[in-house]
């Protein structure tokens, strides 16, 4: 079990991650959508886990508005492209 940025990482799916970071900013997912560039409904589809491996650009969107550190964003990049 660890905490990154507040939120515990043990267990979290990309979708859970993606939600628990968002609420942590306080934003709504249409938030989001306009603040990384990101649309809402692939935003949503990360959230719900209907899209399990995001592209890495959509990674590095997420983590400037998100404050996701990027050592964590590379590996969770590389564990879904491994693990699919």
């Amino acid at each position: 079990m660890s905490l990154i940025g507040g939120v515990e990482m043990s267990l979290l799916s990309l979708g859970d991650l993606i939600n628990q970071y968002r609420e942590k900013a306080n934003i709504t997912l249409s938030q989001l959508a306009e603040l990384s560039g990101v649309s809402k409904t692939v935003l949503a589809k990360i959230e719900k886990g209907e899209t399990k491996q995001p592209a890495f650009t959509t990674w590095k969107k997420l983590s400037g508005v998100l404050e996701l550190p990027y050592p964590f964003i590379i590996s969770s990049f590389i564990e879904t492209a491994d693990n699919p």
